[in-house]
């Protein structure tokens, strides 16, 4: 989504919720900080990853870990998102 972003609304592509369907201006801006969000976590996510060769885990406390953590990033990133959407809305 950061290298080939949505450019018009649509039901198929893109960071979805009805305050980024309000306006263009709001699809943007949803499109960007949440692209930019779900790349800060995956960064993260692989940081977090490479931990897990220094600690001696069995494999399902591993999986489970990660799991919940991409759980996290992305609600995480979805209310992150909501809420710069609240600002975003009000200044507009």
């Amino acid at each position: 989504m950061r290298l080939y972003p949505p450019r018009k609304t649509n039901i198929f592509y893109g960071y979805h919720s009805k305050k980024a369907h309000v306006s263009q201006q709001s699809w943007d801006f949803a499109q960007r900080l949440f692209a930019t969000l779900m790349i800060k976590a995956g960064i993260i996510g692989i940081l977090f990853s490479t931990v897990f060769i220094y600690i001696p885990l069995n494999t399902i406390a591993e999986l489970g870990i990660i799991i919940f953590y991409l759980i996290f990033a992305v609600v995480f990133s979805k209310l992150i998102t909501e809420k710069q959407l609240n600002k975003f809305q009000q200044n507009e």
